[in-house]
């Protein structure tokens, strides 16, 4: 939501810049414009207020589909980061003791999964 309203406020700012950016109008006689102001008063005049907001449909459908690939990937990262920690403390408690996780190399981890498997307490 917070997106789509910015783009809405950010919108007449990038029709300006693209009207900046491109070859004057034939109705300027080849003359660039100089500021955004100057293209923003321009395309009011010429073509209506609701003309600086051409384009803000397919910039806000590309804002949802961003966010939504953004989110999505958040969820599978962080959903993986979780199963991962979930292994890693299962695998330290397989011990008599709980080790802090620092408290361990990887390969005192690896000794303390087998022994814990040997002995029947980890699966």
């Amino acid at each position: 939501m917070s997106k789509a309203l910015a783009t809405i406020v950010t919108q007449p700012l990038i029709v300006a810049k693209v009207g900046l950016q491109s070859k004057p109008p034939p109705s300027r006689q080849g003359k660039p414009f100089k500021s955004f102001v100057e293209v923003m008063q321009f395309i009011v005049e010429k073509e209506g207020p609701l003309s600086l907001f051409k384009g803000i449909g397919p910039q806000i459908l590309k804002g949802l589909l961003v966010q939504g690939i953004l989110m999505m990937t958040k969820e599978r990262y962080v959903l993986a980061n979780s199963m991962t920690t979930i292994g890693t403390n299962r695998l330290l408690q397989c011990r008599a003791h709980v080790y802090p996780l620092h408290a361990l190399s990887p390969d005192h981890a690896v000794a303390a999964n087998q022994e814990g498997r040997r002995s029947g307490r980890c699966s």
